[in-house]
């Protein structure tokens, strides 16, 4: 849904998720934890459509920031450029069309890490 969208909706989901993220992180903190891998998966359990998971290797190693707006923004961005590169729609990829693109896109950046 997110590559779908027209871009002024794409920046008010992201700033929204934005603001979500930052109230969830506050509620995920703990004393060997600071959050951010448990609030990013709480907002991919209940909107897999636009959210994504986040591990802390990623956190540090691929996206090296915590603003998770930018980080689900660039995610449709290069969505995007993939799918203009290719020809192809990315979640076509998936025969059983059973994987949503922030899915398939965290599989991706995991295999982006050191």
């Amino acid at each position: 849904m997110l590559v779908e969208i027209p871009s002024s909706v794409q920046k008010e989901v992201t700033s929204e998720l934005w603001k979500i993220f930052k109230k969830l992180v506050s509620l995920c903190m703990g004393k060997n934890t600071f959050g951010l891998v448990a609030a990013s998966k709480v907002l991919f359990a209940v909107l897999p459509e636009v959210a994504l998971p986040i591990d802390n290797t990623q956190w540090r190693s691929v996206f090296r920031t915590i603003d998770y707006g930018d980080i689900i923004a660039l995610m449709a961005a290069e969505i995007t450029e993939w799918e203009k590169r290719v020809g192809k729609q990315l979640d076509l990829c998936d025969p059983q069309h059973s994987f949503t693109l922030p899915a398939i896109y965290n599989v991706m950046a995991m295999k982006a890490r050191h």
